[in-house]
């Protein structure tokens, strides 16, 4: 069996939640890329819902698991 007529480009587009990286996530989902969107914010759920809505194949969103640092965290790295 060729599973090759099912395989399709895999785009990981960082930002994804707005400005620039949003545009190149629509931009590869018009042009049929599976697409990973990841942001720093909450606001990647809803651009995630948007791109896929315009018809991206399969797509996947994430969002950060930790905080960043705070000053204290990391000055007490030093």
């Amino acid at each position: 069996m060729d599973d090759t007529s099912t395989i399709r480009p895999l785009a990981l587009v960082t930002g994804a939640s707005s400005g620039i990286g949003l545009e190149l996530a629509q931009l590869f989902a018009e042009n049929g890329f599976d697409l990973v969107v990841c942001a720093e914010d909450a606001g990647i759920s809803v651009a995630a819902e948007a791109i896929a809505a315009e018809g991206a194949p399969r797509s996947a969103a994430c969002a950060p698991t930790c905080p960043p640092p705070t000053a204290s965290r990391s000055s007490s790295a030093r």
